[in-house]
Protein backbone atom coordinates (compact mmCIF):
# COMPACT_ATOMS: atom_id res chain seq x y z
CA UNK A 1 0.00 0.00 0.00
CA UNK A 2 1.57 3.58 -0.81
CA UNK A 3 0.74 6.70 -0.29
CA UNK A 4 -1.39 8.65 -3.22
CA UNK A 5 -0.60 12.17 -3.51
CA UNK A 6 -3.23 14.41 -4.20
CA UNK A 7 -1.88 15.21 -8.29
CA UNK A 8 -0.83 12.38 -10.43
CA UNK A 9 0.46 12.36 -14.34
CA UNK A 10 -1.61 10.43 -16.27
CA UNK A 11 -0.45 8.44 -19.19
CA UNK A 12 0.03 11.26 -21.78
CA UNK A 13 2.08 13.45 -18.90
CA UNK A 14 -1.03 15.63 -18.10
CA UNK A 15 -1.93 15.94 -14.31
CA UNK A 16 -5.19 15.09 -12.74
CA UNK A 17 -6.66 16.61 -9.67
CA UNK A 18 -8.40 13.73 -7.65
CA UNK A 19 -9.87 16.15 -4.73
CA UNK A 20 -12.71 19.26 -5.41
CA UNK A 21 -10.06 22.21 -6.39
CA UNK A 22 -12.56 24.70 -4.87
CA UNK A 23 -12.71 23.30 -1.36
CA UNK A 24 -11.09 26.56 0.84
CA UNK A 25 -11.32 24.52 3.59
CA UNK A 26 -7.26 23.30 4.97
CA UNK A 27 -6.52 19.97 5.75
CA UNK A 28 -3.14 18.59 7.25
CA UNK A 29 -1.70 15.04 6.99
CA UNK A 30 -2.60 12.86 10.15
CA UNK A 31 -0.02 10.77 11.26
CA UNK A 32 -0.39 6.85 10.57
CA UNK A 33 1.14 3.64 11.49
CA UNK A 34 1.06 0.23 9.20
CA UNK A 35 1.82 -3.09 10.95
CA UNK A 36 1.15 -6.26 8.81
CA UNK A 37 -0.42 -9.07 10.20
CA UNK A 38 -1.46 -12.28 9.87
CA UNK A 39 -4.54 -11.93 7.51
CA UNK A 40 -4.08 -8.51 6.29
CA UNK A 41 -2.56 -4.65 7.39
CA UNK A 42 -3.76 -2.48 10.45
CA UNK A 43 -3.95 1.10 9.56
CA UNK A 44 -3.38 3.50 12.75
CA UNK A 45 -4.24 7.01 12.46
CA UNK A 46 -4.15 9.64 14.92
CA UNK A 47 -6.98 12.35 14.52
CA UNK A 48 -7.13 14.33 17.41
CA UNK A 49 -10.33 16.50 17.71
CA UNK A 50 -12.84 14.10 15.23
CA UNK A 51 -15.45 12.36 16.11
CA UNK A 52 -17.24 9.55 14.50
CA UNK A 53 -19.71 12.29 12.54
CA UNK A 54 -17.04 13.97 11.18
CA UNK A 55 -15.30 11.10 9.81
CA UNK A 56 -15.32 9.98 6.13
CA UNK A 57 -13.14 6.78 4.81
CA UNK A 58 -13.90 5.89 0.96
CA UNK A 59 -12.70 3.50 -1.42
CA UNK A 60 -13.01 4.44 -4.91
CA UNK A 61 -10.40 2.90 -7.98
CA UNK A 62 -8.73 1.48 -5.70
CA UNK A 63 -7.86 4.70 -3.84
CA UNK A 64 -8.36 4.61 0.31
CA UNK A 65 -9.32 8.23 1.12
CA UNK A 66 -9.10 9.46 5.03
CA UNK A 67 -11.13 12.37 5.42
CA UNK A 68 -11.98 14.32 8.91
CA UNK A 69 -13.20 17.48 10.18
CA UNK A 70 -12.18 18.27 13.45
CA UNK A 71 -14.82 19.52 15.73
CA UNK A 72 -13.26 21.93 18.64
CA UNK A 73 -15.84 25.31 20.17
CA UNK A 74 -13.85 27.62 22.14
CA UNK A 75 -15.59 28.11 25.33
CA UNK A 76 -13.97 31.32 25.57
CA UNK A 77 -11.71 33.68 23.81
CA UNK A 78 -8.13 32.32 24.29
CA UNK A 79 -5.53 35.61 25.50
CA UNK A 80 -2.79 32.56 23.70
CA UNK A 81 -2.58 30.35 21.44
CA UNK A 82 -0.30 27.81 19.94
CA UNK A 83 -1.97 25.35 17.73
CA UNK A 84 -5.31 25.35 15.43
CA UNK A 85 -7.46 22.25 14.99
CA UNK A 86 -7.45 21.38 11.92
CA UNK A 87 -9.09 18.82 9.09
CA UNK A 88 -7.48 15.73 7.89
CA UNK A 89 -6.85 14.49 4.73
CA UNK A 90 -4.86 11.30 3.52
CA UNK A 91 -4.99 8.79 0.89
CA UNK A 92 -3.40 5.67 -0.31
CA UNK A 93 -3.12 3.77 -3.63
CA UNK A 94 -4.25 0.34 -2.65
CA UNK A 95 -3.20 -2.79 -3.43
CA UNK A 96 -4.90 -6.01 -5.47
CA UNK A 97 -3.64 -7.75 -2.42
CA UNK A 98 -6.13 -5.86 -0.24
CA UNK A 99 -9.95 -6.80 -0.71
CA UNK A 100 -11.25 -3.38 -0.28
CA UNK A 101 -15.01 -4.84 0.15
CA UNK A 102 -13.59 -6.67 3.31
CA UNK A 103 -12.39 -3.23 5.25
CA UNK A 104 -13.38 -2.41 8.86
CA UNK A 105 -13.20 0.85 10.48
CA UNK A 106 -12.91 1.36 14.52
CA UNK A 107 -12.91 4.77 16.26
CA UNK A 108 -11.83 5.06 19.88
CA UNK A 109 -10.06 8.30 21.50
CA UNK A 110 -8.91 10.37 18.50
CA UNK A 111 -7.62 6.78 16.78
CA UNK A 112 -8.92 5.34 14.15
CA UNK A 113 -8.01 1.42 13.37
CA UNK A 114 -8.48 0.30 9.60
CA UNK A 115 -8.29 -3.38 8.99
CA UNK A 116 -7.55 -4.26 5.51
CA UNK A 117 -7.56 -7.89 4.73
CA UNK A 118 -5.30 -9.62 2.15
CA UNK A 119 -7.32 -11.01 -0.84
CA UNK A 120 -8.42 -14.75 -0.48
CA UNK A 121 -6.37 -15.45 -3.21
CA UNK A 122 -3.29 -14.38 -1.76
CA UNK A 123 -3.42 -15.58 1.67
CA UNK A 124 -1.21 -18.94 2.21
CA UNK A 125 -3.89 -22.58 2.22
CA UNK A 126 -2.92 -25.97 3.03
CA UNK A 127 -2.85 -28.72 0.00
CA UNK A 128 -4.48 -31.24 1.48
CA UNK A 129 -2.92 -35.00 -0.16
CA UNK A 130 -4.90 -37.53 -1.36
CA UNK A 131 -3.68 -40.98 -1.23
CA UNK A 132 -5.06 -43.07 -4.70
Amino acid sequence: MAEKTIQTQTEKGDLQKLENTRNTEEYITPAVDIYEEEKGLALLADLPGVNKEGLDIQVKDDILTIQAHADYKNVATPFYKEFDIQHFFRQFQLSEKVDASKITAQFINGVLKLSLPKAEETLPRKITIEIG
